[in-house]
């Protein structure tokens, strides 16, 4: 049994969802609650968390229960198995563990004038 969503056919929901994503998913979250599935052609029912205490409970959820890359791979099938966004178990915990060293707090802190640089220029060139 899926939580509560809206009812519009499944294109309708997408073409709603490509014209205002955070519009449409802040009106079902006010309608159906923090919990909600939609629908879309491409892609098997979807639930969207919107609480972000439950998010975390999602992203801290036992691995042997919860197989994000498996969804993934529904969803973008070109993730690969062996990534650290495809991946399951023990091999999400290989392809996980070979990307830590570039994300640890001291290499970010070190980069951290690049990336404020980066994100100005960019910004900047905004309409």
């Amino acid at each position: 049994m899926l939580p509560p969503g809206p009812e519009q056919n499944p294109f309708a929901q997408v073409t709603a969802f490509h014209r205002d994503p955070l519009g449409v998913l802040r009106a079902h979250q006010q309608e159906f609650g923090d919990v909600f599935t939609v629908r879309f052609p491409t892609a098997r029912p979807t639930l969207v968390v919107a609480d972000p205490a439950a998010a975390q409970l999602l992203a801290h959820g036992d691995p042997e229960l919860a197989h994000a890359g498996d969804a993934r791979r529904h969803i973008l099938p070109q993730a690969s198995p062996r990534s650290s966004f495809g991946a399951d178990g023990p091999q999400h915990r290989t392809a996980k563990a070979r990307l830590q060293p570039a994300f640890a707090p001291t290499r970010i802190d070190a980069l951290r004038p690049q990336i404020a640089a980066l994100a100005a220029a960019h910004a900047a060139s905004w309409p």
